[in-house]
C-alpha cells in the first residue's frame, strides 16, 4: 500500500512538544523532524522554514543543501550561494550545481 510523505513525517500533538523541546536542545535529527513534519505533513513552508535554517546552521549537509535550493527558488542568489558553499565543504557535492 502507497505510503504518502505526508504520512512518512507526521508528528503528533505530544510527539511535537516533545521535539521541539530536544530541537531547541540542539538536536539535529529533532530539528530535522520538525522541519518535514511542517514541510510535508503540513504542507507550511512558513512553519518549516525556521526549522530548515536551525539544521542548517547546526551543520547538516543536506539541510544546508536544501536551504541554497530555497533561496535559489525564491531569487535571493547571495544567500543561495552562501549555504550551496557551506554545504560543498560539508561534502555535498550537488551544491555546485547551485554554484554554477
Amino acid at each position: 500500500m502507497p505510503i504518502s510523505t505526508g504520512s512518512t513525517y507526521f508528528i503528533s500533538n505530544d510527539e511535537e512538544s516533545k521535539f521541539v523541546q530536544a530541537a531547541n536542545n540542539e538536536d539535529v535529527s529533532s530539528v530535522i523532524a520538525l522541519y518535514r513534519f511542517y514541510r510535508f505533513s503540513k504542507l507550511s513552508m512558513e512553519q518549516a522554514l525556521p526549522w530548515l535554517q536551525k539544521a542548517a546552521e547546526l551543520g547538516d549537509g543536506i539541510s544546508q543543501y536544501n536551504l541554497a535550493y530555497y533561496h535559489y527558488q525564491n531569487k535571493e542568489i547571495d544567500m543561495a550561494r552562501k549555504w550551496a558553499l557551506i554545504a560543498l565543504n560539508n561534502g555535498i557535492s550537488g551544491a555546485v550545481e547551485l554554484l554554477n
